[in-house]
């Protein structure tokens, strides 16, 4: 009998965490839980361009040290991870670059904006070990009372690894931002 109870109080706990998740569509056409489309538009010896197209995003409602959070998704995508900071997901492509070769990034052109108020994401935490606590949810005050908008960045470059023959760079684009003082999320469409 406690096993059936504990078991219905499992599912109920799950259903609602579940079902708290939202998908918020940029596009009308879009179907709910679409990853991000990431294309090679063109590539020659001298530049490459690369279009990131944006149909939603997950909302996940949670609460945590007694403060309502919303966590903001694209399917498997990454996160920033500067502690204190609001935890934004971005696109990361690595791409190997020849060792002698050099390479930047910018975003050209970006597409229709969406604007959603009173959206209070969540601090980026420390990483912690398996098995051991999770580290709590803490703002960075300067960082969350900024009238700037953060990433200030709608792209970054990272070298990750260096060889005698190629350097792998990930780029990340950032097509969400908030502006932190005012809870406003903004999200682009489209990123060329």
């Amino acid at each position: 009998m406690m096993n059936i109870k504990s078991l219905s109080c499992l599912l109920i706990v799950l259903i609602h965490s579940i079902s708290s998740a939202q998908w918020i569509s940029i596009d009308k056409y879009s179907i709910p839980d679409s990853p991000p489309n990431v294309q090679l538009i063109s590539d020659d010896a001298t530049s490459t361009i690369i279009k990131v197209d944006l149909s939603g995003f997950q909302i996940n409602e949670f609460t945590a040290n007694g403060k309502t959070y919303q966590s903001i998704s694209f399917d498997s995508e990454g996160i920033t991870s500067e502690v204190g900071y609001p935890e934004i997901p971005h696109i990361a492509k690595v791409l190997a670059i020849p060792n002698h070769g050099s390479v930047s990034v910018e975003v050209v052109e970006v597409g229709n904006i969406q604007t959603i108020k009173g959206i209070n994401i969540p601090p980026a935490r420390e990483s912690w070990e398996e098995g051991k606590p999770e580290t709590p949810y803490l703002e960075n005050m300067l960082a969350y009372n900024s009238e700037d908008v953060y990433p200030n960045n709608l792209q970054e470059l990272k070298s990750l690894l260096c060889s005698e023959i190629f350097v792998l760079q990930e780029f990340q684009f950032f097509p969400s931002g908030i502006h932190r003082l005012n809870r406003r999320f903004k999200q682009y469409h489209q990123l060329l």
